[in-house]
């Protein structure tokens, strides 16, 4: 609700908290990498950036489809309930990654055909151009939306025990 009321442009919110989000998954993929290295696993530097090229590529194409879901279906915070959404979701996301994703995964089927990493570095340099005009289309497609519907959206986040509830 904060976002129709806030002196910013809601395209901007929106933007603003993707970053916020691919900020905070780099300390989590370090994390990672120095567990990984204290329990002796093989890993490189090179490995490392990649996996954090890879992450951010891979969070343009959830960021995208998130910005969508949050205008087209918004949901009212109810701590009691959050369990039940965050099944469904992770259930949407579990069945539509493969396709969501699948740019980076021909990336790395070309790097096994080829056993090439230039081809690799090409093929992920394409899912991410693709990644930035899917990001593009859905912010854009969120925004609108949002607009369009603002009514109705502030409406259905309504519908909560906070502190801004009109029930």
């Amino acid at each position: 609700q904060g976002y129709f009321s806030w002196p910013i442009r809601f395209r901007d919110a929106l933007i603003a908290k993707n970053i916020t989000v691919a900020l905070l998954l780099i300390p989590q993929i370090m994390l990672i990498a120095l567990v990984g290295k204290a329990a002796h696993l093989p890993s490189s530097f090179g490995k490392f950036i990649e996996a954090i090229v890879v992450m951010l590529i891979a969070a343009l194409y959830w960021f995208s489809v998130g910005n969508i879901f949050s205008v087209r279906m918004p949901r009212a915070m109810d701590p009691e309930k959050m369990n039940q959404m965050a099944n469904k979701m992770q259930a949407l996301s579990i069945w539509t990654a493969p396709f969501l994703l699948l740019p980076i995964g021909l990336a790395y089927w070309a790097r096994a055909v080829f056993a090439n990493e230039i081809v690799f570095s090409g093929a992920l340099l394409i899912a991410a151009i693709v990644g930035g005009i899917f990001y593009r289309v859905g912010l854009d497609s969120a925004e609108d939306s949002a607009v369009r519907t603002r009514e109705s959206m502030l409406m259905q986040l309504s519908r909560s025990d906070g502190p801004l509830s009109t029930t």
